[in-house]
């Protein structure tokens, strides 16, 4: 979730042309336009959530295809030697 704080509330640029002759009808499409944005996020982390864990990712294979591209880049520029535990 986003944090809104104490900023102030604009109405988006696409709205800056657009007159309804009421500020409280104004007052609520900004309102809308915030809510709306809020939605789009959320509408992406539903349908795109990441893994929380380790083994949710491992049984992705798009998970697994960019663990091991990362290992394998890691390892092509020495970053660290594998090693057996002690």
């Amino acid at each position: 979730s986003t944090a809104i704080g104490n900023r102030t509330k604009r109405a988006p640029v696409w709205m800056s042309d657009y007159v309804t002759g009421n500020a409280n009808e104004d007052e609520e499409l900004v309102q809308f336009a915030l809510y709306a944005d809020g939605l789009v996020q959320y509408a992406f982390n539903v349908i795109n959530p990441d893994p929380v864990t380790y083994e949710e990712a491992a049984r992705s294979e798009y998970w697994r295809q960019a663990m091991d591209s990362e290992i394998s880049s890691i390892q092509k520029n020495d970053t660290w030697v594998l090693t057996d535990l002690p």
